[in-house]
């Protein structure tokens, strides 16, 4: 499992903007990122299968 900086990292979640948001709203933008990168994601985010390929940044 990736870790939180990771993930933001990845999802090009600035570390100053980072520092500004909660949990969650790191959550949601990095989310958010990704589902960009994968819109087939977007569209049924609770259907990602194990060994699904996705683009996290």
């Amino acid at each position: 499992m990736a870790s939180q900086a990771s993930i933001n990292d990845a999802a090009h979640v600035a570390s100053g903007d980072q520092r500004q948001m909660t949990r969650g709203e790191q959550d949601a933008a990095a989310f958010n990122e990704i589902f960009q990168l994968n819109p087939q994601v977007a569209k049924h985010p609770t259907l990602v299968h194990p060994g699904e390929k996705i683009i996290v940044g």
